[in-house]
């Protein structure tokens, strides 16, 4: 199984997806959310190729809830380099 890494802005998005997340839904809703997105990647690392392909050819993604998870395959690990919200606007331009 490849090693999954998070890109310093997936990470900052993890954070505030838990941050609004507490604010909008409260604790518990906000803790399922957030582990049903950590078994997301978890399956990415499982399962690579499980995303579809993004307009540039190096990117996959994967849909997830209200998000949109971006990441690229290397040999021996997957880096999920965004993952941001699919309602606000195409994030494949922020990549």
């Amino acid at each position: 199984m490849p090693k999954v890494v998070l890109s310093t802005l997936a990470d900052k998005d993890l954070e505030l997806i838990e941050e609004i997340g507490l604010l909008r839904f409260g604790h518990h809703q906000r803790d399922c959310y957030m582990l049903s997105l950590l078994d997301a990647l978890e399956r990415i690392g499982h399962f690579p190729e499980i995303g579809r392909k993004s307009h540039r050819p190096d990117i996959r993604r994967l849909l997830h809830g209200t998000h949109v998870i971006f990441y690229s395959l290397a040999p021996d690990s997957v880096l999920i380099r965004r993952i941001m919200d699919a309602r606000v606007h195409d994030p494949e331009h922020d990549l």
